[in-house]
């Protein structure tokens, strides 16, 4: 039972980041930024911070366990996805792409934590 808790809490914690980084800022964006601003930031978060924040997210998801890590990089991709349709407003077909390979980005990040780990052990 105890262990259903952590893994509980881990989701939580990452469920909590993705929502404030993947879904707030692109609504914060949108109200504050204008128009010809609002593109450079729309490039620099598909770009530059949306990944490293997923590739964060599988270090940590290794840090907690496997099945949370994956857990949180799936429902972050969801809160993405939700973000970016509703601020972004782009065609889901583009959504769709960006989504799966920033999930790709996150689990290869928790593979090779998870393997550095082990061999670290070894």
């Amino acid at each position: 039972m105890k262990k259903f808790w952590e893994e509980l809490e881990a989701i939580g914690a990452m469920l909590i980041a993705a929502c404030s980084v993947l879904v707030m800022i692109p609504g914060i964006m949108v109200a504050v930024v204008g128009h010809e601003a609002g593109m450079l930031v729309s490039i620099l978060l598909l770009l530059a911070v949306n990944p490293f924040f997923f590739m964060f997210l599988g270090m940590y998801g290794a840090k907690k366990g496997l099945q949370a890590g994956i857990k949180g990089i799936i429902f972050s991709g969801a809160a993405f996805a939700f973000g970016a349709l509703a601020a972004l407003q782009m065609s889901g077909e583009f959504i769709e792409k960006y989504t799966a390979v920033y999930m790709v980005i996150g689990f290869a990040a928790m593979g090779i934590t998870l393997l550095i780990r082990r061999k670290k052990e070894q």
